[in-house]
């Protein structure tokens, strides 16, 4: 008998919570690992509500979780308004975890814990408990509501008035997230968006206009009535309080769409009872109010509303490019916000996590003097002198890296500015001893211009107002690519369909189509004005840098047989999918011009300069004028 009570008590004390339960669920249908969310620290993420001589202080943590999956923390109304922040207590703290692909989320809210934080007032503490942790105490049934008392939690509450009478007198309400995230997961309020757009969760997919009748759309685990998904009582309405806050009226729906609101949402402002005049959730009113008078896209190119990060490196390759940006099957409010748009002036892009004021863009990029060997966060700068042009030599590079929100002095202490050597000039990060274990971003200046250019993460593979492209393979020592997050600005000149003579700098030589057929040798040959086998038409490709170029005589296209060095060049019916007959242009210090392939990444070359010379795919040799063009 003493055995059987034995275990009998065994298996109560070991019997999961109504949290722990709801927690499992949301693992299978977000499909991520209990692992892949850590213990956190709010003071490890940005403040977005700035704090003054009110209470409102708020700052956001965000977790990448897995490829399709992110964790959202908002830790409202910190204790410590000095920088660098020392929270310890917050009077609210809510997550959100949102599969951005299949559309699922899960919600949570922190206990309300005075006897822990020992303050009446702030009453949960800046350490964020993982909700997958279920071990050792303090762990998430500790730290977080269970689903009902979620569903339940009341807050004072301005919806339905008080009669003008003191704000203390307001009746609560239940303040349920989907009041508010109605929409999609994430709202994208005028405060919070610019640390939205950091982390990359706006513009990434995820869907900000909500259709409840489709088979798949925006649903909270544990609502009923969604392919027989497994109901939570306490949330089994909530997927239709969504259906009946969503804002149909595409007049009024802040920019059709652009941003998550619950244009019919029922619940008001909230407010704590300890600091009733200042509310501690904004109502959904007030941000659709807010955002509607200013600044809303896609008026504005400048807007944070506008940054986009729609793939991710988890196969080996970022890219990030206008051509998928203009795919009309994607989900409000892309493409819409490119509309109009063909030729993208700039391109923008950080790394996520990395704040968006130190982005670095094409036309910063374009400001840099020289060819340099890598300019990235991880490895620094290189710059040789044999990689330029002939005749000129590298500039000095000074260099600075964001370390616990502050840049390192370039000129002074480990981070001092070194001198060009013989080669070139080497700021390599690896020469800065002390530097800081984990940098969030780099910065370069020539020292002879003021100019301050922010570079990338990685050694990235294509990076113009089109697009953004890193490989994994690219990088040193094994290293994987960052995420990217980029943004598109302004209206650039379009690329105007050209007809034209392509003459060599170095023998006077035009490029000649040698015959009709495919696999025609393409040939440098003297001028013949009989000829209509020397011109050729350059074709751009729509919403990239790229053309094609068609011979005039022959209606074929130059096109690259391999990859490897030396391929012969030759002409070829069209073929819309092989990169082998898509160009770019590359001007060179010199004034020419080369033309390097999309697909081999080799530069046009002329093979001698005799009169029927063969013409080659070759690697890129700064003192070859034989892959110098003139376009005539």
């Amino acid at each position: 008998m003493a055995l059987l009570a034995l275990a009998g008590i065994s298996s109560s004390t070991f019997a999961q919570s109504e949290l722990q339960n709801y927690v499992t669920e949301c693992q299978k249908q977000l499909v991520f690992n209990a692992s892949d969310i850590p213990n956190m620290n709010c003071n490890d993420g940005p403040q977005f509500a700035l704090g003054s001589k009110s209470p409102v202080n708020d700052f956001v943590v965000h977790r990448r979780v897995n490829d399709q999956v992110d964790a959202l923390v908002a830790c409202r109304w910190g204790d410590d308004l000095t920088a660098p922040f020392a929270n310890t207590k917050f009077v609210s703290m809510e997550m959100l975890i949102h599969n951005r692909i299949n559309k699922q989320t899960c919600f949570f809210a922190a206990k309300d814990r005075s006897s822990v934080t020992h303050d009446t007032q702030r009453v949960v503490t800046s350490a964020i408990i993982s909700p997958t942790n279920f071990g050792a105490h303090p762990n998430a049934d500790d730290f977080w509501l269970s689903p009902t008392d979620l569903n339940n939690k009341m807050m004072l509450s301005d919806h339905n008035g008080n009669g003008g009478g003191p704000i203390d007198t307001l009746p609560r309400e239940p303040a349920r997230c989907v009041g508010c995230h109605t929409q999609g997961a994430i709202i994208a309020s005028r405060d919070i968006v610019p640390f939205l757009a950091s982390f990359g969760v706006i513009n990434n997919r995820h869907q900000t206009k909500v259709d409840m009748s489709a088979s798949e759309h925006y649903h909270v685990v544990g609502a009923s009535g969604y392919q027989n998904k497994p109901v939570f009582t306490p949330f089994k309405d909530w997927d239709s309080i969504i259906k009946a806050n969503i804002e149909t009226n595409p007049n009024t729906s802040c920019a059709y769409g652009c941003h998550t609101i619950a244009g019919n949402s029922q619940l008001g402002s909230l407010f704590v009872d300890f600091q009733t005049g200042t509310r501690v959730l904004p109502s959904i009113h007030s941000d659709i109010e807010s955002l509607g008078n200013c600044c809303m896209p896609p008026y504005d190119d400048e807007a944070h509303w506008r940054w986009i990060n729609l793939d991710t490196p988890v196969d080996g390759v970022e890219t990030e490019n206008y051509l998928d940006a203009k795919d009309p099957n994607l989900a409000p409010p892309i493409p819409t916000l490119l509309f109009g748009i063909d030729d993208p002036l700039y391109l923008e892009a950080h790394a996520v996590d990395v704040p968006v004021d130190f982005s670095f863009n094409t036309q910063q990029m374009a400001k840099i003097p020289d060819h340099l060997r890598y300019f990235n966060l991880r490895e620094g700068v290189l710059c040789l002198n044999g990689d330029q042009e002939p005749g000129t030599k590298c500039h000095d590079y000074s260099v600075s890296y964001l370390c616990n929100d502050v840049w390192t002095d370039e000129s002074t202490g480990s981070y001092y500015n070194h001198a060009p050597a013989s080669d070139g000039d080497h700021e390599e990060r690896s020469r800065n001893a002390g530097l800081c274990a984990n940098p969030k971003a780099i910065r370069v200046h020539v020292t002879t211009t003021p100019d301050i250019i922010y570079g990338p993460s990685d050694r990235i593979a294509r990076f113009t107002p089109y697009a953004l492209t890193c490989k994994d393979a690219d990088q040193p020592n094994g290293a994987k690519c960052a995420n990217y997050v980029v943004r598109y600005r302004g209206i650039g000149p379009t690329l105007l369909q050209y007809q034209g003579k392509i003459k060599s700098g170095w023998s006077g030589a035009l490029l000649t189509a040698s015959g009709t057929a495919d696999n025609a040798a393409a040939k440098g040959q003297p001028a013949n004005p009989s000829w209509n086998t020397q011109t050729w038409v350059l074709e751009p490709i729509l919403y990239t840098e790229y053309f094609r170029l068609r011979n005039a005589g022959t209606n074929t296209y130059l096109n690259v047989t391999t990859q490897s060095e030396q391929a012969s060049v030759v002409t070829y019916s069209l073929h819309t999918d092989w990169d082998s007959e898509k160009w770019t242009l590359v001007k060179a210090g010199t004034g020419g011009t080369r033309l390097k392939n999309v697909w081999s990444g080799k530069f046009l070359t002329l093979g001698d300069s005799g009169t029927f010379s063969n013409i080659y795919s070759q690697g890129l040799n700064t003192t070859w004028a034989s892959q110098l063009w003139a376009i005539q």
